[in-house]
């Protein structure tokens, strides 16, 4: 039997038909492409920037100067002169060139630009090819810190020029809950204040007995933690003149931590009193051993010392020999790279 389906329906199928195949699923929707943006590279902004070299025996006294970056010129001056020249800036390396005075060195800096702003690298001191005198170093221009930071307790060297009568190269003073105190070379301590605000870092030291002296530091507060700034002294002073003022400018870096006292091996206390003795024993009239000024790596040891008084003060090196500590001509220890590493600084490089 054969089936005869009508026309019409013949015809309405083929339309549902027809429809069925034409109508699909809706086509998912395509999510937007997710935009990841960069952190911005840094850059080798305009403004002030504290320079620090190592090691610090170049002729040229740069160390912990105020470099000026302005347009793409740097700037930097330095005692009786003043250094300028090109600053070329390409991605994170960047290249100074300075020349002007001082005999007609030229100061060359290039360094990596790191995402803080700071800059790292080698640079030359130098009188030109074939001159003789090429002084290599390494070197870090750090930045002012955030408006935010603020002054880290410990202790920080003084870097100061000039000298005046109580505040001295290479001391050390000591921040702590926003307090600040000072070793003079007499023996006699100042204590004061310490305020941190927008960058800027104030710090007034007092001394009443045995006489009036207030010491006042003004600066700016550096990415590596270093103040650089200005200062005033005034008073009267340890010779007793009345009324005086000196008037300097000052790098304090944090200083590096003390080492530990000598291993039980040794056998010899890293004290100031067995320092004391050690000083005592050559004779040198009202020689103190500052009681927060020495420090000991081994069988070496160094410390500051004063004359009672005021007049004068120095650093001392000592050995142990024989069970006990003996003074050692610092010239020549320091000359002959005998004083360990982590104090040689402290022993070499101060009064």
């Amino acid at each position: 039997m054969v089936w005869r389906i009508p026309a019409l329906v013949v015809g309405v199928l083929g339309a549902l038909l027809l429809c069925s195949c034409a109508v699909s699923a809706p086509s998912p929707t395509a999510s937007p492409a997710v935009e990841t943006s960069s952190p911005p590279p840094a850059t080798f902004a305009d403004g002030d920037y504290l320079l620090t070299v190592e090691p610090t025996t170049c002729v040229t006294p740069m160390n912990g100067t105020i470099l000026t970056v302005s347009n793409g010129t740097a700037t930097l001056p330095l005692e009786g002169v003043t250094k300028t020249g090109p600053v070329t800036v390409d991605g994170t390396a960047v290249s100074i060139e300075l020349n002007g005075g001082n005999g007609g060195l030229q100061l060359l800096l290039d360094g990596t630009l790191a995402e803080d702003g700071t800059v790292t690298g080698p640079g030359k001191d130098t009188a030109g090819p074939g001159s003789g005198y090429d002084c290599a170093f390494t070197f870090t221009l750090s930045p002012p810190a955030h408006e935010d930071a603020t002054l880290a307790d410990g202790d920080y060297i003084l870097d100061v020029e000039p000298d005046c009568p109580t505040v001295m190269e290479g001391r050390r003073i000591s921040i702590a809950s926003g307090q600040a105190t000072y070793l003079m070379e007499s023996g006699f301590t100042m204590t004061g204040p310490v305020t941190t605000a927008a960058g800027a870092v104030s710090i007034r030291l007092d001394l009443t007995e045995p006489s009036e002296i207030s010491t006042t530091f003004d600066g700016v507060l550096y990415s590596n933690g270093a103040v650089a700034g200005t200062g005033q002294n005034g008073g009267i002073n340890p010779g007793g003149e009345i009324g005086y003022t000196c008037e300097f400018g000052f790098v304090m870096t944090p200083a590096p931590p003390l080492p530990p006292p000598p291993t039980a091996a040794v056998g010899v206390d890293c004290s100031q009193a067995a320092l004391q003795a050690a000083v005592d024993a050559v004779g040198l009239p009202d020689g103190n051993v500052s009681d927060n000024q020495f420090a000991c790596s081994g069988e070496w040891a160094t410390a500051g010392i004063s004359v009672a008084g005021g007049e004068g003060s120095s650093t001392g090196v000592f050995h142990i020999e024989g069970g006990t500590w003996v003074t050692k001509n610092r010239r020549a220890e320091c000359a002959a790279g005998t004083i360990p590493a982590d104090i040689a600084d402290l022993a070499c490089n101060s009064n």
